[in-house]
């Protein structure tokens, strides 16, 4: 695991209690490196036309409240 990886294990166990060896941190941890880092992707490959705040946001608001459906 990448140093800002460990860095944010610590951050979300204090936060919640946990271990940061846990595994739901480590899988929650990194789950929003890799969210951040695709937001990243498609915001270049959108000639970065949406604000990178609310691509944030809409990313957060995922981890949160899960996939929506189109149905």
């Amino acid at each position: 695991m990448s140093e800002t990886g460990r860095l944010l294990c610590r951050v979300i166990a204090e936060r919640t209690g946990r271990d940061p060896a846990d595994l739901e941190v480590r899988v929650y941890a990194m789950s929003l490196i890799g969210g951040l880092a695709e937001i990243t992707v498609y915001w270049a490959q959108n000639d970065f036309r949406d604000s990178l705040p609310d691509l944030v946001d809409r990313a957060v608001n995922v981890f949160e409240q899960g996939l929506p459906t189109l149905r």
